[in-house]
């Protein structure tokens, strides 16, 4: 083999190395822009997913608030409830006090059975 041969060969390899460079930039190149779309279009998805959960979350917010306001009322309406048992309780207490009970009543009965000279 010549040295002009040689060259030529060379030059061919360095030809065909070059474009092989030359495809493997491009390859590396295109991997970049697809990888920045992809990545592009994620971005998106994820955006319209948080909002997505975001909105949601604001509507359990609000249902909290109002279960929250709800709870506050009853809370009310159970010391009202209260009261008015206590209320309840001590009228039957003073009930007692008026009235004589049955085993008293009972008692007194056979008192005056007794002096009255009936069986």
């Amino acid at each position: 083999m010549t040295t002009e041969e040689l060259s030529l060969k060379i030059d061919s390899v360095a030809v065909d190395l070059s474009l092989k460079i030359d495809q493997v930039a491009t390859t590396v190149d295109n991997l970049a822009i697809s990888m920045a779309k992809g990545f592009q279009g994620m971005e998106e998805k994820f955006d319209k997913r948080f909002d997505s959960v975001e909105g949601r979350l604001t509507k359990v917010e609000d249902k909290l608030d109002k279960v929250e306001n709800k709870l506050t009322k009853v809370e009310g309406k159970a010391g009202i409830l209260q009261e008015v048992l206590r209320v309840t309780r001590q009228d039957v207490l003073n009930l007692g006090d008026k009235f004589v009970s049955y085993k008293q009543f009972d008692h007194l009965t056979l008192r005056v059975s007794t002096l009255e000279g009936r069986p």
